[in-house]
């Protein structure tokens, strides 16, 4: 039996273009990251807010021990 497979080839700025367009609002966002890590059996999850100096511009880092996506 013959598997059909497919390429898809990923162009980051398009996707960039395309998930800011969502609907989505921050909160609900960091809402959505923090619920996938609960999926992925995290038993850790830390969400940090800071400000980066050099590119005088907020950030948040959400990392997390779950399961998910491998490294691969």
């Amino acid at each position: 039996m013959a598997v059909d497979t497919e390429e898809w080839e990923s162009n980051p700025s398009g996707m960039m273009a395309f998930y800011q367009n969502q609907p989505y609002k921050l909160g609900d966002s960091i809402a959505d990251l923090i619920d996938n890590a609960y999926d992925a059996d995290a038993t850790k999850i830390d969400v940090r807010v800071g400000f980066d100096k050099d590119n005088d511009k907020i950030f948040i880092r959400i990392l997390d021990n779950g399961k998910g996506i491998s490294e691969d």
